[in-house]
């Protein structure tokens, strides 16, 4: 251990993170499926197995990665710098840093990319994505980041008192500016995240930080961006949850009864209790409700019930406060009690660039999200904003359809105001005002 955080020390690209670990090429076993390791233990999850099953999910990238924890959140980073532009050498090549000399001089400027998952979801729900980015960015001054939100997945669970929705957006949204503080501009780390000792980086260009949020993940990073002015240089909004105002129709009264009577389970218990119940039953409760994610996550791994079991053992630790957050910022059939479309066009800083990204067939309210797309003024304004529609997609985007979705994004992160410039070989076509 003591290694480790002396290397963090000393490698620009760590920063001040302590405990950063390298992926190695070994060859490994597939993980078993969940499995109690005493007759004691009812529900069948622990720490150990969801470090398993995400490192073996993680293992299809075909990337270098380093995973850390840093003031409470758990994520995976890639340094494109240090990464072989050709396709067939991932590699990292150990004398080539983030602060390269020869970088700065086509590069003004050091690029975060940090993508966010949706409720109930982890980190390595990118993996469709992660791999096509890095080769995209491959030697340049980019780093990718992908990230447990608070109380999720493997992210600090300690409990928290959180009253109403705006206790929830605050222990959210605090939570990931200050891991955005130690791990994307470490020369402003807060003092609670940075190692008595630590070197901070001190060649490294001026930092422009892009949130890439699904679902809810969206909903956070929006107001990352709305709390923070000029902090966020890109906010990109992935079939986000959390739109539109409730109307009438939703409304609890005007709902079938099967309805009501599920959401107010939804109110009465946390949303993943039922699943955490069911003790050894719970892992095949997952395949049985959500046989779709067998349609979605087969072409990506080798066994699709590495994602089953991914997704339980992200939801089956009872300290389930990601979850009490997210309730919290809930009312009625799960709708937002502060919408975006309420908030964003009077809230997100002028400086702060926008793109929303919708799966054709989500269930999301997308006419609401193009709305509130074209609310947010460009006027007076540097802002560029981009608006795509994925086809053969749903609300899991991101992996419904991986290739089209990854080139939107690409074409979001490559726009013209980057200092990336865009390969013509990409067969991009930008669509932005």
């Amino acid at each position: 251990m003591a290694q480790g955080v002396e290397a963090a020390a000393a490698n620009p690209f760590d920063g001040v993170i302590p405990a950063v670990k390298e992926v190695d090429e070994t060859p490994y076993l597939m993980p078993r499926r969940p499995h109690r390791k005493s007759l004691l233990q009812w529900i069948p999850s622990d720490d150990e197995q969801l470090e398993q099953v995400e490192t073996a999910i993680l293992r299809h990238l075909n990337v270098p990665y380093r995973a850390s924890d840093a003031c409470g959140i758990h994520s995976i980073s890639t340094d494109c710098a240090s990464v072989s532009s050709r396709r067939d050498q991932y590699a990292v090549k150990p004398g080539k840093l983030a602060c390269d000399p020869l970088s700065a001089e086509s590069e003004l400027f050091h690029d975060h990319i940090v993508l966010l998952h949706g409720f109930g979801g982890g980190l390595a729900t990118w993996m469709p994505n992660y791999g096509s980015l890095v080769h995209r960015f491959a030697g340049r001054r980019v780093t990718l980041h992908a990230i447990d939100l608070p109380g999720f997945a493997r992210s600090r669970r300690e409990w928290a008192h959180i009253a109403d929705e705006n206790e929830a957006i605050g222990y959210l949204v605090e939570r990931v500016k200050r891991w955005l503080d130690a791990r994307c501009v470490p020369a402003s780390a807060t003092d609670a995240c940075v190692p008595a000792g630590a070197e901070v980086a001190t060649c490294t260009p001026p930092t422009r930080i892009t949130l890439v949020g699904h679902s809810f993940g969206g909903y956070v990073s929006a107001h990352v961006a709305m709390n923070y002015p000029g902090f966020i240089h890109k906010l990109v909004l992935v079939d986000p949850w959390g739109v539109p105002l409730m109307t009438e129709n939703d409304k609890p009264k005007n709902m079938p009864l099967k309805w009501r009577c599920a959401m107010r389970l939804f109110y009465a218990m946390l949303p993943f209790a039922l699943l955490r119940a069911a003790g050894p039953m719970g892992p095949g409760f997952l395949p049985k409700v959500r046989k779709d994610f067998a349609d979605r996550w087969q072409p990506h791994l080798v066994d699709v019930n590495l994602f089953y079991d991914y997704v339980y053992h992200c939801n089956a630790n009872k300290d389930a406060v990601g979850e009490l957050a997210f309730q919290k910022c809930c009312h009625g059939p799960a709708y937002a009690k502060r919408p975006l479309e309420q908030e964003l066009a009077r809230r997100l800083p002028a400086d702060c660039h926008l793109a929303v990204i919708y799966g054709i067939h989500t269930w999301m309210n997308r006419r609401a999200g193009r709305a509130l797309y074209e609310s947010v003024p460009t006027a007076g304004t540097d802002r560029r904003k981009h608006f795509y529609l994925v086809s053969d997609a749903g609300h899991q985007v991101t992996s419904d359809n991986a290739a089209e979705f990854n080139l939107r994004l690409l074409d979001v992160l490559l726009a013209e105001e980057s200092p990336v410039p865009r390969d013509p070989n990409d067969g991009l076509t930008p669509s932005s005002t």
